[in-house]
């Protein structure tokens, strides 16, 4: 499948014969185009937004914002796609652990999506804060929705992505006795913030770089 699921925004199922052995925070290289189209043979850097292992299938969730991912866009089901995957470090949540805040802006929160679906197997308690450009373009709500024990969205349009803003949410939930671990991917000033009153309260971040690379 290849559907639009908010402005700009697609989710693309492939099969993948490694869905069942992925981990969350592990990243895919995708040809956006077919072979012939020689100007896109880079492949783009995609999170794996959802495992799906009964299926055999993975989620990829991206935004429309240059030729490459255009390409994406118009492929059809029933083609191929070359893929390379899974590749980078996954994320690493610690024995003892009972609680996970996650913090994810923009496409960003698609290296955080997957954890959250691992954690609340494990039964961990899970936190959010899933924030956007827009209202409409805040991903992730649909798996949060169904398994975080508490998260909030913020947006850029009405404010409530300002630094100011989030700082008490964050350092409420990172003051929680059973939180023992945060995860970040996104704009920078969130990472910052998020180290920053983790330091305060002893809990360790992890942080999922975004950057481009055609080398994977």
């Amino acid at each position: 499948e290849n559907l639009p699921i908010a402005p700009e925004h697609y989710r693309m199922r492939l099969q993948a014969p490694w869905a069942s052995t992925g981990l969350p925070g592990q990243f895919t290289m995708v040809r956006t185009a077919p072979d012939e189209d020689a100007h896109l043979l880079l492949p783009r850097p995609m999170a794996v937004y959802r495992y799906r292992p009964d299926d055999g299938e993975i989620d990829l969730v991206y935004r429309v914002i240059g030729e490459g991912t255009l390409a994406m866009s118009e492929r059809r089901s029933g083609e191929q796609v070359e893929i390379v995957g899974p590749v980078g470090r996954p994320f690493i949540i610690h024995p003892g652990t009972r609680g996970v805040l996650l913090v994810g802006r923009g496409i960003g929160t698609c290296s955080l999506t997957a954890l959250a679906e691992d954690a609340s197997r494990c039964d961990l308690s899970v936190y959010g804060l899933l924030s956007g450009r827009a209202k409409d373009v805040v991903l992730g709500a649909e798996v949060f929705d169904s398994l975080a024990h508490k998260y909030e969205t913020a947006n850029d349009d009405d404010g409530s992505s300002s630094m100011e803003r989030v700082r008490p949410y964050l350092a409420e939930v990172l003051n929680l006795d059973e939180v023992g671990q945060a995860f970040v991917c996104g704009a920078n000033r969130l990472v910052d913030l998020t180290c920053e009153l983790a330091a305060e309260s002893g809990v360790e971040v992890q942080v999922s770089l975004e950057a481009p690379m055609a080398c994977g």
